[in-house]
């Protein structure tokens, strides 16, 4: 069936495919914790309040929890100080992924392992 148009559930199960392969669960846990806000009752952060905090856009908040945009070193700090969570925790797949290209790095220069 050429040119057939799809349905507004295969379009939305088609955008959430795509967006499913840009972030991770694993990889990105800053709306877990914004919503969470380690356990404190009622102490909930919206979007529009975390981006308040960190000086960023509510767009630019809403695309680091969803795995579209990577926040930089100084931006996961703040976001970490304003949910008053460790940077990895919320973001583990940024170190792993920094330690790999690390380790990848050191090998090409021929320094071997970090530690002994």
């Amino acid at each position: 069936m050429p040119n057939t148009p799809l349905s507004l559930g295969d379009r939305r199960a088609d955008t959430l495919s795509n967006v499913s392969k840009l972030s991770s669960p694993r990889g990105n846990l800053i709306a877990y914790w914004r919503s969470r806000r380690q356990g404190k009752p009622g102490a909930a952060l919206t979007q529009k309040e975390l981006a308040q905090l960190i000086g960023k856009s509510t767009v630019m908040v809403g695309r680091y929890e969803r795995g579209l945009r990577n926040p930089s070193l100084d931006v996961l700090f703040s976001i970490g100080a304003a949910l008053e969570t460790p940077p990895h925790i919320l973001y583990p797949g940024l170190w792993r992924t920094r330690f790999a290209e690390m380790r990848e790095k050191r090998n090409e220069l021929g320094l071997g392992p970090a530690l002994p």
